[in-house]
Formats: C-alpha cells, structure tokens, sequence
C-alpha cells in the first residue's frame, strides 16, 4: 500500500468487488520482504513476519480493509500465530494505518 500507483488500483479493485458482491481474499498478509541472500529459515519463499505483535499488526492492518478474508500462512510454526491474531483481530483506524503504511516503507517490497 506504501506504492501510490499500487494502492489507488488496490482500493480501485476492493470497491468494485464490493459494488459486484465478489469476495476478496488477500494473499501474503504477513509478507516482509523477499529473503534476498539471506538463508530461508521458514517454509514460505518470502520472509514472513514472525513474532506475535508483528503478525498481529498485520493481520489487523489486513482485516481492516473491507475484505473477505486472508489466506493463512502456509509456515506450520507461523500458522497458529496468524490464527490467533485472526481470533483477536482488532480493526485500526484509518490514522493507525496510514502510519503503518509509512512505517512500511522500510521493508523492501516483495513484488517490484
């Protein structure tokens, strides 16, 4: 979202499945970057975030947006954190948001 162009064609594609009545699940909610040259310690081929107040923040940031849902993570250790976070999901406001868009843009995004 930290990506104008992205973003303005994301939400563009969330309102029109919402004006068609079309679910959409978000893919990679706890993505935080590709592992570069660093070793993949995980089962997914990107790096993932792993604590729980890090996943959290994700999910929450995910969940927030008028969505149908996510996919779950496919790192069997990281599954039930994601799990978790999904059974405490709280909804951020808009503000939380856009810092954490901002807070973002530290990370290296994982599609270029």
């Amino acid at each position: 979202m930290g990506n104008p162009a992205y973003r303005r064609d994301a939400e563009a594609l969330l309102a029109r499945c919402r004006e068609l009545d079309v679910g959409t699940i978000i893919i990679k909610s706890i993505t935080r970057g590709p592992w570069g040259d660093d070793d993949e310690a995980r089962t997914t081929w990107y790096r993932p975030f792993e604590t729980p107040a890090d996943i959290q923040r994700a999910v929450d940031f995910v969940l927030s947006h008028e969505v149908t849902g996510i996919c779950t993570e496919g790192d069997t250790d990281l599954l039930p954190l994601v799990l978790e976070a999904c059974e405490r999901f709280t909804p951020m406001d808009e503000v939380t948001r856009q810092e954490l868009i901002v807070e973002g843009a530290r990370y290296e995004p994982l599609f270029a």
